[in-house]
């Protein structure tokens, strides 16, 4: 395995690529300068460098409830991924592996074969298997949507990961524990499985940064529990994106604009590129009418 602590992920010197990223948010990210181009911003022009992209990605463990997978990469620090509720095991992928292996990100995926929300009983032995392929990289960052952001926050301690990345993340799926608030998801609950999921632990010296729409009641109710059990939550609202607040970070520069905030802990970084990537998003005109819509039909 290559590592190249002196290249980005997005290609180029780290020095050059973090300094137009930051350029870029704090130049492009507020509507006095709207001009700003984003690629120009990030391109590694000044150092003469391409960008690279890494190798594609080997599962390495499974069992009856987990694919685990091993990707390679350039940089000196790793993402580690959970699948979200709809993605189906297939052997040869994972959550993320396309932008990750464009960015030369080296990363671990965990895929669920069956929604049981990464339960400790139904991960321990993927969890222990992933422990060698992370030997080496002193920075880890989690990564998840939904079902995969309760993962990413569950497991970090575990995992040793210093940040997470929890887009629209479930507190628990215990229906005694949703206060009437109605749950989609309440229906995978097994009692066997999920007593006692509640996220209330993460690592003392971490940051978790959780995306989520705040006019999604749902999810508004979740990063609430969060927030009150989890002192190290730093919220990141993303209004009029709906239960998907991962989906505007599907442009692979914009996912690595989030990471290389995140991994910063650079808290107003965070919410730049949010903001940023939320208004390109193309879906969210379509969300913002609907609400539009629905809070008229109240009056």
């Amino acid at each position: 395995m290559v590592r190249m602590q002196e290249r980005s992920p997005a290609g180029g010197c780290k020095s050059c690529w973090k300094g137009a990223t930051r350029q870029g948010l704090r130049r492009g990210s507020t509507s006095r300068s709207p001009s700003m181009k984003w690629h120009e911003a990030l391109a590694p022009a000044r150092c003469g460098t391409d960008p690279f992209a890494g190798d594609a990605p080997m599962m390495f463990y499974e069992d009856h409830g987990s694919e685990v997978f091993f990707q390679p990469g350039r940089s000196d620090y790793l993402v580690i991924t959970f699948s979200e509720l709809t993605q189906r095991p297939n052997g040869r992928t994972f959550w993320g592996s396309v932008p990750l292996q464009h960015l030369g990100i080296p990363a671990v995926g965990f895929v669920a074969k069956r929604a049981r929300w990464f339960a400790d009983t139904f991960v321990r032995r993927a969890l222990a298997a992933a422990r060698p392929k992370m030997e080496g990289y002193a920075r880890r960052i989690t990564y998840g949507f939904s079902m995969g952001a309760y993962g990413a926050t569950r497991h970090a301690g575990v995992l040793g990961a210093q940040t997470t990345i929890a887009c629209s993340p479930q507190w628990t799926i215990e229906p005694a524990k949703l206060q009437g608030i109605g749950q989609p998801f309440a229906r995978h609950f097994r009692e066997d499985k999920h007593v006692g999921m509640e996220l209330t632990s993460y690592p003392a010296d971490g940051r978790l940064y959780l995306l989520y729409d705040p006019y999604d009641r749902h999810d508004a109710w979740h990063a609430d529990r969060i927030s009150e059990h989890i002192a190290q939550t730093v919220r990141v609202p993303m209004p009029f994106v709906g239960h998907g607040s991962v989906r505007p970070f599907a442009n692979t520069t914009l996912m690595a604009l989030l990471i290389e905030a995140a991994r910063s802990h650079d808290d107003e970084l965070v919410r730049r590129a949010a903001r940023h990537a939320r208004r390109k998003y193309s879906g969210r005109e379509e969300l913002v009418m609907k609400a539009r819509a629905a809070r008229s039909n109240r009056f």
